[in-house]
Order: structure tokens, then C-alpha cells, then sequence
């Protein structure tokens, strides 16, 4: 993390996926909140799921607000690192390469697309789950 924030990368990275940290978080993060889940995502993106889940942690301490329940936020970033959408399985392809498999990387579009689809199924869930227990007077999802 102090490579990234050194060399301007995390502010790059904070940046660019902005626009998508406001539409599932909303605008009402702290800037270091922001900077964590926008690292999370990115690490989660690029199948380096190991190094997404320090920035996850913090992301989960920044969120919160001291209540012994989960906001929508901490509901959400939690969903996005359990359905993990990737451009690149790393992890895959690295055990698929060792086992001498003859194209290790023929996973890599069943694999975006599955993990694609978990996230948008995830997502919508999150926010169905969050307007139903709105509806119904639940404050623990906000």
C-alpha cells in the first residue's frame, strides 16, 4: 500500500474507479474509505485476491460507524469481494501452467463471465435486500 500511495498509483486507481464507488457505495465516503475499496476492487479485478483483502479489512474499518450491525456499505464491498469479478484468474491459470495443461489461459473468458454475472447478481441483491428492509422499518441496512 505505501508503494501505491508513494508513486501516485492508488490516487489513479481512486480516480478511475470513482465513478462506480459512488453508484454502489454512494458519495458519502471518507477519502481514505474510498481509496481502500477502489484498491479492493482493483486487486480483485486484476485475480490478486490475496492482496484485496488487507485493503478490504481497512475498507470494513473505515465503514464503520461503531453500531454492532453492517451498513449497506460494509454489505456490498463484502458481496463484491465474495463474487470477485476478474479480467485475469491468476490463480487459476498459474495452477492450470503447472499442471502442464496445454492452454491454461482458455479459461479466462468462462471465467469473466461467470464472475461477471455472480457480481451483477450480487449487486442487484444488495440493493433489493437493502429497499425491502428500508420498506419495512429495519434501520440495520442504511
Amino acid at each position: 500500500m505505501k508503494i501505491f500511495e508513494e508513486t501516485g498509483i492508488s490516487n489513479l486507481i481512486c480516480k478511475s474507479l470513482s465513478p462506480v464507488v459512488d453508484f454502489l457505495f454512494g458519495k458519502n465516503l471518507t477519502k481514505e474509505a474510498k481509496q481502500y475499496i477502489s484498491l479492493n476492487m482493483s486487486a480483485n479485478i486484476l485475480g490478486m485476491g490475496g492482496a484485496a483483502t488487507p485493503m478490504g479489512i481497512k475498507a470494513i474499518n473505515c465503514l464503520n460507524d461503531g453500531k454492532p450491525k453492517a451498513t449497506k456499505q460494509m454489505i456490498m464491498l463484502i458481496v463484491l469481494s465474495a463474487t470477485s469479478l476478474q479480467l485475469f484468474p491468476t490463480s487459476t491459470i498459474g495452477l492450470l501452467a503447472e499442471k502442464g495443461t496445454d492452454d491454461p489461459t482458455s479459461i479466462m473468458i468462462p471465467s469473466f463471465l461467470s464472475s461477471f454475472i455472480s457480481t451483477i447478481i450480487g449487486i442487484m441483491g444488495v440493493f433489493l435486500f437493502s429497499n425491502i428492509s428500508f420498506k419495512k422499518g429495519r434501520k440495520s441496512i442504511k
